[in-house]
């Protein structure tokens, strides 16, 4: 995944949460591993279970259910 990027105009409506969200609870995806870079949308993706592994990387695990 790369890291989503809303248009200034648009942020804070919760548009950003909806994609990652969208991407993470879709039944062909939501199972899967997922590696991002970003510069400064830690604390989005930390939301939805991904943990920082450098500056700029972050990685998510799926959830065993």
């Amino acid at each position: 995944m790369c890291d989503v990027v809303i248009d200034e105009m648009y942020r804070g409506k919760g548009i950003g949460k909806r994609l990652v969200e969208s991407v993470i609870q879709h039944d062909d995806l939501k199972n899967l591993s997922g590696f991002l870079g970003t510069a400064d949308a830690h604390q989005l993706y930390e939301q939805y279970g991904f943990m920082r592994k450098a500056e700029r990387f972050m990685v998510r695990r799926p959830q065993v259910v």
